[in-house]
């Protein structure tokens, strides 16, 4: 779509909205740079009454979305946008749904037969009786949280417990899933376009989230050293992905390549990171989007209807 003033949403109030800021940041700078002009705004709870106020009487051409987690990655910011006529960057409401619910996610690609680790899912007061035909490796995490807050690996029977109850501090759904030896790997998607496989080698074994936001804590390989064939396998997958859990504009799938060169899906970012370190701009530099372009991609890929 060709458009001229945007408003640019960021911040927010999930846990993720330090990532956030910064991913707003970085955009509002490309987007200066592109000549747009721009409104910035930083979504607090105290705003949300007067947001869409806000942004019918400032008549923008779209809105750029980069918060991240619930209350902006989970179709609840894109459903007012619907409703109000905005056009928006991204997904649309349901896909911007199941991709943030991890277990609905799961069943979709499952039912694509696209292969995702085993998992069982837990609530409160459940037995953890389930996840022992997982293995004895496991890795936990929130079922609706994202930049791997609230997410730990379990190697040790005896630490289960506590994984589990830091999980439950951000989730009312715990995921637990069998542990996959092997490579942290991601796929940027444009539109149609499946970007370069990055691979990620955080120093500290574990792509938590300081390994994510420091500076130097990963070292990350674009392309990711594989095989033709695989590399091509992995682009396939991470593009039917998207398509399957009816995705647009970019996004960012994850994958665990296992030790015997198996690629196993995690999870499709409908609002991938667009902080420096984010894997979305690394991953579209190899075909030809430096970060401006990339930015101004996003703005064309948006819907006109």
């Amino acid at each position: 779509m060709k458009a001229r003033k945007v408003a640019l949403l960021y911040g927010g109030f999930s846990a993720e909205r330090e990532v956030s800021i910064r991913s707003g940041e970085a955009v509002e700078k490309a987007l200066h740079d592109l000549g747009y002009e721009v409104l910035p705004i930083d979504v607090t709870r105290e705003l949300v009454p007067r947001l869409l106020d806000t942004l019918l009487k400032s008549q923008v051409d779209v809105a750029f979305l980069t918060l991240h987690g619930p209350y902006g990655e989970d179709g609840t910011l894109q459903g007012m946008l619907e409703m109000a006529g905005i056009p928006y960057t991204g997904s649309g409401v349901l896909s911007s749904a199941l991709c943030m619910d991890k277990t609905k996610a799961k069943e979709v690609l499952v039912h694509h037969q696209i292969s995702t680790p085993r998992w069982v899912v837990l609530r409160e007061g459940d037995s953890f009786a389930p996840v022992f035909d997982l293995g004895k490796d496991v890795v936990v995490k929130p079922h609706n949280q994202g930049s791997t807050i609230g997410v730990g690996i379990v190697h040790k029977l005896e630490d289960l417990p506590g994984a589990v109850a830091s999980a439950f501090s951000y989730s009312s759904e715990v995921l637990v899933e069998e542990f996959i030896p092997g490579r942290d790997i991601t796929v940027g998607i444009l539109g149609e376009e499946a970007l370069e496989v990055v691979e990620m080698r955080p120093k500290s074994g574990f792509y938590d989230y300081t390994s994510k936001y420091t500076k130097g804590m990963t070292e990350y390989l674009c392309p990711a050293p594989l095989p033709g064939g695989l590399r091509d396998e992995i682009r396939t997958l991470s593009l039917k992905s998207h398509r399957v859990l009816r995705c647009a504009g970019a996004t960012r799938v994850d994958l665990r390549l296992s030790d015997e060169g198996k690629p196993y899906i995690l999870e499709v970012n409908t609002i991938p990171g667009m902080t420096e370190l984010s894997l979305l701009p690394m991953s579209a530099v190899p075909f030809g989007y430096d970060y401006a372009a990339l930015v101004q991609r996003m703005i064309e890929l948006v819907p006109t209807h």
